[in-house]
Order: C-alpha cells, then structure tokens, then sequence
C-alpha cells in the first residue's frame, strides 16, 4: 500500500510538472512527455541529477551548440544555486525554451546565458567577452591574433552597442534585450549561439514524435553510458567552437 501511495505521488509530481511546463512554453503535453522521458536517462544515478557533462555533450550532439563558454554558462544559468546539477524539470524547461514558438522566453533564456555574473544586466566587459568567441580568426601569429581579435571585438562592441541601445552606464537590461528581440529575432543571438540550430531542432522534434514514452526510454537508454564512454577514450563531443562573424581580420 505504501509503494503505491508513493508511485501516486510521483505521477501527481510529474503530471503538474509537465502542465507548468505546458503553459510556460506552449509545448504540446504529449511531446513534453517524451522529452521528461528523454532527460530520466541522461541521469547519472550515483547523483541523481544531470552533470555538466552530459550536458553539453548532449547540447552538442542533439542541438549543434559547441562553444564551450556559452555551454558552461548555460548549464550555469539552469542550475538551481546550490544544486550540484541539472534537474530532469529544469533540463526539461531548457528543452521546452527550444521548442517554444515564444520569442520572449527565447530571449529571457538567452539573456540570463549572456548574463555571466548573474547581476541583470550586461555590461560592457560582458559584452566583448562574449565577442571574443564570435570572431574567426587566421592568423597563425599568437600574438597579431590577439591584436586582431582585441581591435575586433572594439569594432563591433561599438555596433552592437548601438543597435541594443545601450544606456549611458553602458549597461544593456533584459527588457530592453527582450523588445529589441521581439522587433527583429535576428538580435536574440546577437552575442553567440546558444540556442539550436534549425535542422538540429528539427531532427530532435522528428525523434521524440508519435512515439510513447516507453519507446522515447528505450531509444536512449544508452545515451549516458555512450557519453561516459567517450570520455574515458578522450572523444569529447563538445570541442568544436562555431562563430557568429566570420570576419577576416587580416585586413590589408
């Protein structure tokens, strides 16, 4: 009677999560579902949580988001202070800001990545951190790369400051982020990607589709063991950097 009254409570627990999420992000329960299920294999069960890297392995491997610190401050974002990883909830919500048709919840997400210090704004140092990682770079030369690069990021920390409307303390704030996403959705990855790309997406969406739960849990119930053992034999998914500006700074 007592396992049972238990596994009521767990059902209880998980149909009101799947209905936050539900209204939260528009996505439909039954694909809400299949990614819960999704996520209950990434877990690591001496945690019971989802670690760091499992995570951005599994946001490389799915979605086509590689670069490192905009990985790490995404985990960072979607932890809980003091967890010492992911909740199945709170990586579910992560996938349901992916799915969303919402350009606010897309830009709010996007916003508290970018948001490295957690302080609201983003500030000008923030600003041409995030740069750094948006810009090719061909020379073979250390130190002309870092010339390069310093004199680039310059460049076009004074467009994007421009086009965002930064205030006078040089301080971009997340309602101001949010409107200038909602005008032009182009501005949502302004400073680096960290949502999917559109073919990642949708071959994501066609997996979990028409199927049940049971069969989202069998097809990747290996998902963490393959990722642990590509740790152990130094194949790490998560390396490859992608760039927003392609700029060549070898510039005559």
């Amino acid at each position: 009677m007592r396992r049972m009254t238990n596994f009521s409570r767990v059902q209880d627990q998980a149909s009101k999560c799947i209905a936050k999420l539900e209204e939260f992000s528009g996505v439909d329960k039954s694909m809400i579902e299949n990614i819960m299920q999704y996520a209950k294999q990434l877990i690591r069960e001496e945690h019971g949580e989802i670690d760091s890297f499992i995570f951005m392995s599994q946001m490389a491997k799915q979605f086509e988001i590689y670069s490192s610190t905009l990985l790490i401050s995404m985990y960072e974002s979607i932890k809980r202070p003091k967890a010492s990883g992911l909740s199945v909830e709170d990586f579910c919500k992560c996938l349901c800001v992916f799915l969303s048709d919402r350009t606010d919840i897309k830009a709010e997400f996007v916003f508290r990545v970018y948001d490295s210090n957690k302080d609201g704004v983003l500030s000008r140092y923030e600003v041409q951190q995030l740069l750094k990682t948006c810009i090719v770079n061909k020379d073979n030369n250390e130190q002309d790369m870092h010339d390069d690069v310093e004199e680039g990021v310059h460049e076009l920390s004074e467009i994007v400051s421009k086009m965002l409307n930064v205030d006078n303390q040089g301080l971009i704030h997340m309602e101001q982020f949010r409107k200038m996403a909602k005008a032009n959705s182009m501005y949502i990855e302004l400073l680096g990607r960290c949502l999917p790309s559109e073919k990642s997406l949708q071959r994501f969406i066609a997996r979990l589709s028409g199927k049940t739960p049971y069969e989202i849990r069998d097809e990747f119930k290996d998902e963490t063991l393959e990722t642990l053992d590509g740790l152990r034999k130094g194949s790490v998914v998560a390396k490859k950097e992608t760039t927003l500006y392609p700029i060549n700074l070898d510039m005559p």
